[in-house]
């Protein structure tokens, strides 16, 4: 076997073994809605922070810095151990959020290249109602989508 071959194993091992041994490191519903709202919390604070766009060109950096925020806590989401029972449904909200953060930035960048973003935006809105709704009904508090993410 050559060596690389070895090495690909090896991370593989270690990356099992460091699987089986957060497998009890679950959080509970309480912890998890905590911890997520923590992250959520800080990243629309942060895309709030984002300074508005006035032109074209300020639009795709608006847009770009904006991807950067979604896909970063949208990450840290994913690193939360959810609880066991929960887990396929919150994976399933992590990935409705991320598809409504998205489809805004998609939207803000179909504006700077000329096309017209409204139906982008009417479709990010909807993903982000649908979201905002399963998260709040989970008993989260920062977690979804919130208005005011797109341009003005």
């Amino acid at each position: 076997m050559p060596p690389w071959a070895l090495r690909i194993v090896g991370v593989g091992v270690i990356a099992l073994l460091a699987l089986v041994s957060c497998e009890g490191d679950r959080l509970s519903k309480e912890e998890y809605i905590s911890d997520a709202d923590e992250i959520c919390a800080e990243a629309l604070e942060a895309a709030q922070e984002i300074p508005q766009p006035t032109d074209p060109g300020s639009a795709e950096s608006y847009a770009s810095e904006l991807e950067e925020v979604t896909r970063g806590y949208i990450s840290e989401l994913r690193e939360l151990e959810p609880p066991e029972a929960d887990e396929e449904a919150l994976g399933q909200l992590i990935d409705d959020i991320e598809r409504a953060g998205l489809k805004i930035v998609e939207a803000t960048r179909s504006n700077t290249s000329g096309g017209n973003p409204a139906e982008a935006y009417a479709e990010a809105l909807e993903l982000a109602e649908d979201a905002n709704e399963s998260a709040a009904e989970y008993g989260f508090r920062s977690c979804g989508i919130s208005e005011g993410l797109a341009p003005h």
